[in-house]
């Protein structure tokens, strides 16, 4: 309805049986009409959970697009994997002013039946 097209960046395995995002191809997608960028970490249903560095590794990327916005899904802020530690992407260098996080009472209290969830962002953009 909006008119836009949707780009992806798909996550693939290594070799070592790692969920992990090609930061090239992730640069190669966004263009200058790029508006939204949506993440999801912890992934479902990989379970992938983006390190500090990769979300680093995308913020840097971002810099060469001022104008994108971040929407990040972050409904399994606490259902983490194997010592793995969830750091919400808003939180690293100023990505606070272009992201808008997604959260989700159902998942935070295992009553996937709830359909209350609640954003967080920057005023210019709530």
């Amino acid at each position: 309805m909006s008119g836009s097209t949707l780009k992806t960046v798909p996550l693939k395995v290594n070799e070592r049986g790692d969920w992990v995002f090609d930061s090239e191809q992730l640069r190669k997608t966004l263009t200058d009409k790029t508006k939204l960028l949506v993440m999801n970490t912890p992934h479902n249903p990989t379970g992938k959970c983006f390190s500090y560095e990769e979300q680093l590794e995308i913020t840097n990327i971002l810099k060469d697009f001022p104008n994108i916005v971040v929407l990040s899904d972050e409904v399994y802020d606490y259902l983490t994997f194997d010592g793995l530690k969830h750091v919400p992407f808003a939180s690293i260098e100023d990505n606070w002013d272009r992201t808008v996080t997604v959260y989700s009472g159902g998942k935070l209290f295992n009553c996937t039946g709830w359909k209350v969830g609640w954003a967080i962002g920057p005023q210019h953009i709530i």
